[in-house]
């Protein structure tokens, strides 16, 4: 392909290779680049109907998508997203080999430049397309780097992609408090069919959000399977620092609880791989015979930790339903040496009240809960950053096995190159012991220390046992 066919938009990516290199080295950010599976270029359109590369279809051939969320309507649909409904002859087969392979080709360079990723859209021109156009792309990074982990972001899902490493988000959903309520229960369903890796519009997409909206909209996000903060350019952006207070330091709060939970979530991924258990699961999955939770859409399971998110306008209170059992409220603030911690007997109707601050984030971990939390780091290549901390919730025996690999290649498919370690509470011996099988090398990324925190069932104060070592194995009996 012509030199001249390959161009970036001048006012955005004036100089691109060194734009993408300063991101990731100098800003730590991972630039992924917004496609589309239509061609505009008219020496490659010509190039790829000579080759029969192209969908058929013209003006007349209209894709009738479903709503995405309760404010579209397949006519509303229609009106906004004409552009990607009509096929237009310029959408390409990604189902015929040899296509993607002329895809291949021609995008190699992006990832030699220093993309990282794909974000894929308006891809709704056939069922598969989106399937067929990830495996396209998976093929690219093969090409560029055999052993690196391939993942996309996409704007629509069919069986098979997640196997591939594609994530879907839920499309472009409206700022409003009716759209952020109707979220979990999209993200849940989306599991549940298949799709685990959810993302969706935080602080919706279609126009200007406000800062009690955008605050709990992160709030709740920071226990999705995909965090991802969205805005548009006809918008106040979504950045915490453009917003006042109280919103900035809450929605700063939110960030720095997902990274907190990095090592956690990052362990329950793995479960999921390996099991198939859903991270992200409604809480019949847990409680089948409790009557309460049945279509209870507003609270999830995050692995063990219940989350119960405020979802509405209200500025007083918000009831969180907790099934029979010990739940503990949880909070990944860093701890404070000395609280005390009131353990909750269910099934009880919680009433939580959020104050002025906004910084209500009702999640509730069960008796025998082992969280890891990650120190507070400002990226991923900061980890470990220092000891890990290891969360117990007293009052039942309790088991959590963390994994740790080097994030970035495929190595973690061989024994040699991921590490895993089980953690066990004994509650009446007040003792938490952990067993490591490690492969070799280990990745300067993996925790060499930790401490324990333990919530006690008496509702005493939390106590925090000294730094020691993990080594290959070992024990703490809290003080």
């Amino acid at each position: 392909m012509s030199a001249s066919l390959i161009r970036y938009g001048a006012t955005t990516f004036p100089e691109p290779q060194q734009q993408f290199q300063s991101y990731r080295e100098d800003r730590h950010i991972r630039f992924g680049g917004i496609r589309k599976p239509r061609l505009g270029n008219t020496a490659l359109l010509d190039e790829a109907r000579q080759k029969g590369f192209v969908l058929p279809g013209g003006e007349t051939a209209q894709y009738d998508a479903p709503p995405r969320n309760l404010s579209e309507t397949p006519e509303t649909m229609r009106a906004l997203h004409s552009k990607s409904l009509y096929a237009e002859q310029r959408n390409l087969n990604y189902s015929i080999p040899a296509a993607r392979e002329w895809y291949v080709s021609h995008q190699q360079h992006y990832l030699s430049d220093g993309v990282s990723f794909f974000w894929n859209d308006e891809g709704e021109t056939d069922y598969f397309t989106f399937y067929y156009w990830n495996l396209a792309q998976q093929q690219t990074l093969a090409a560029h780097n055999s052993t690196a982990r391939f993942y996309s972001i996409n704007r629509a899902w069919s069986p098979g992609m997640a196997r591939l490493g594609a994530t879907v988000w839920t499309g472009d959903i409206n700022p409003s408090w009716d759209d952020l309520l109707s979220t979990p229960a999209m993200i849940l369903r989306w599991g549940l069919a298949g799709a685990p890796y959810v993302a969706c519009d935080i602080g919706g997409f279609t126009g200007e959000t406000n800062g009690p909206l955008l605050t709990r909209w992160m709030q709740a996000g920071a226990f999705f399977p995909t965090m991802r903060v969205h805005s548009t350019l006809n918008a106040k952006p979504h950045f915490p620092f453009l917003w006042p207070e109280p919103y900035a330091s809450r929605m700063r709060s939110a960030l720095n609880q997902r990274y907190r939970l990095i090592a956690f979530h990052y362990s329950l991924a793995h479960a999921m791989h390996t099991t198939g258990r859903l991270w992200m699961r409604p809480l019949a999955a847990a409680f089948p015979n409790d009557p309460v939770v049945t279509d209870l859409t507003a609270q999830w399971l995050d692995g063990e930790l219940l989350v119960a998110p405020i979802l509405t306008s209200e500025t007083e209170k918000s009831p969180a339903y907790l099934p029979e059992g010990l739940w503990y409220p949880f909070d990944t603030e860093p701890n404070k040496e000395g609280t005390r911690t009131i353990p909750i007997r269910g099934p009880t109707i919680d009433v939580v009240h959020s104050d002025d601050n906004f910084t209500a984030v009702p999640v509730f971990a069960p008796a025998g809960a082992i969280v890891p939390l990650v120190p507070l780091l400002q990226y991923t290549g900061a980890l470990p950053g220092g000891p890990l901390e290891v969360r117990v919730y007293g009052g039942a025996d309790g088991a959590f096995q963390m994994i740790e690999d080097d994030g970035e290649t495929t190595d973690y498919a061989t024994a040699t190159a991921m590490r895993g370690t089980t953690f066990s509470w004994d509650d009446k011996a007040r003792t938490l012991s952990w067993v490591v099988s490690r492969g070799a090398p280990s990745p300067p990324s993996m925790f060499t220390q930790l401490r324990l925190v333990l919530y006690q069932a008496t509702g005493g104060p939390v106590v925090s046992s000294n730094v020691v070592d993990i080594g290959a194995s070992g024990s703490i009996v809290a003080p």
